[in-house]
């Protein structure tokens, strides 16, 4: 976490756990004021995650396609099925929050060379749809 002046108020700058960059103003004018700011930020952060409850590819797997069978057209649900077995079989079953763009951008790649443009480009609608779901 770094904290920078922009315009008249000072922003605290941070990463999450899935290595999104985020801005957050503190709405305070003085470097002590945004200091204060930081420091109860910190806390709060450091409370927040270790209070997640830390949920494995494959446990997010099943939960996911159980939701996808009752939503999505059966080929649909099996595209996802496949892509998200094809994505552990890769990483591992590693927990979700370690799942990020580039895990995901280096799986694509890897199919890339395995299967064709189109096949990649199914895994990938299928694990986009799969990553909005687990935000919410």
């Amino acid at each position: 976490m770094i904290l920078s002046r922009i315009g008249a108020y000072y922003h605290c700058i941070f990463v999450d756990e899935s290595g999104s960059r985020h801005k957050v103003s503190t709405r305070c004018t003085h470097k002590s004021d945004a200091l204060k700011f930081l420091q109860r930020f910190r806390m709060e952060d450091r409370k927040r995650r270790s209070q997640l409850t830390r949920l494995l590819l494959s446990e997010f797997e099943n939960t996911f396609l159980a939701h996808a069978s009752t939503i999505h057209t059966p080929k649909a649900a099996e595209s996802h099925r496949t892509a998200l077995s094809q994505l552990r079989k890769v990483l591992g079953d590693v927990p979700l929050h370690k799942v990020g763009i580039r895990e995901v951008e280096s799986f694509l790649a890897k199919k890339k060379l395995d299967a064709s443009v189109g096949t990649t480009r199914k895994y990938y609608l299928a694990l986009a749809s799969a990553s909005e779901t687990a935000r919410h």
